[in-house]
């Protein structure tokens, strides 16, 4: 509305794991889950600007994100990571 020009986003998902965990969606799209399987997850693809500015080691990141798995399985939700 600012500008009053429309926009378009043209954004592209998938879901790694399928849509369950019963669910393997190489039997019914093999090619693309062979493509998604060797792509690197967005944890992976975000780490890299941390690296090259030196902002936390990987041991934090590591230890950050069991912190926040940790507190996933018993229940315990947190809203942002903070380091460890």
């Amino acid at each position: 509305m600012r500008f009053a020009k429309d926009v378009v986003v043209d954004l592209v998902c998938y879901r790694r794991h399928g849509h369950n965990e019963a669910d393997e969606p190489a039997a019914t799209q093999p090619g693309m889950y062979r493509v998604i399987r060797q792509h690197p997850t967005a944890r992976r693809l975000l780490r890299g600007p941390a690296d090259r500015g030196r902002v936390l080691s990987e041991a934090d990141v590591e230890a950050m994100f069991e912190q926040y798995r940790s507190g996933l399985d018993e229940g315990r939700p947190q809203r942002a990571l903070r380091s460890a």
